[in-house]
């Protein structure tokens, strides 16, 4: 990844989480339905709150790797929130998918926030 290119994914990744985090806040019911949650306001409603809680570092910290990894952290433990309602469910297709799009993303924030890392050392 180019520096500036990397400079940039993590407030890319503080916008989108901003958004998302919002949106399950404001309205944890239809938001979380729609996003393969399930029916638990409560449980959507706390993904929202901890994405919230990582946007100020994703957006503003220094350095922000430490920020990135802790994303990978919270994206692993969504993908277990994901895993536990495609069990609950049945296997509903949004549920599953959001369990393997939470572990992509956990990889994905891994690997920036590795190069992050290297970078500040260079």
């Amino acid at each position: 990844m180019r520096p500036s290119a990397l400079e940039r994914a993590p407030k890319m990744v503080g916008l989108v989480t901003l958004v998302a985090g919002a949106a399950l806040v404001a309205a944890p019911g239809p938001v979380g339905s729609a996003m393969g949650l399930g029916d638990r306001r409560s449980v959507a409603r706390t993904v929202g709150v901890m994405d919230l809680a990582l946007v100020p570092g994703l957006l503003r910290g220094r350095p922000r790797w430490p920020w990135m990894a802790a994303r990978a952290a919270f994206s692993l433990a969504t993908a277990t929130i994901y895993r536990a309602e495609a069990r609950r469910s049945d296997g509903r297709r949004e549920a599953v998918g959001g369990m393997y799009g939470m572990l992509g993303l956990t990889v994905a924030d891994v690997v920036v926030a590795l190069a992050l890392r290297n970078a500040e050392r260079a």
